[in-house]
């Protein structure tokens, strides 16, 4: 339809590029290829991947209009 559309004629190639990832995938993927095989390392990228995903759902939670933040290397908790 595109081809169609766009007035390609019969000859056109489609060319398909693999999705992309997001950056815990990215994060992931650089920690298996570090150390291949090795179950620790996937592991280790697991964990390093969810804590990734968690911080950054918490800064999408922020709302200054500039998107000026700043944060200390730690975190606080109070039982």
């Amino acid at each position: 339809y595109a081809a169609q559309k766009a007035g390609l004629g019969p000859n056109y190639r489609i060319i398909e590029y693999p999705r992309k990832k997001d950056l815990v995938e990215a994060i992931q993927d650089l920690f298996e290829k570090a150390l291949p095989g090795s179950a620790r390392t996937k592991s280790l990228g697991a964990t390093l991947a969810q804590r990734i995903e968690t911080d950054l759902k918490m800064f999408k939670a922020f709302n200054d209009p500039q998107g000026l933040y700043a944060r200390l290397p730690l975190e606080l908790a109070i039982h």
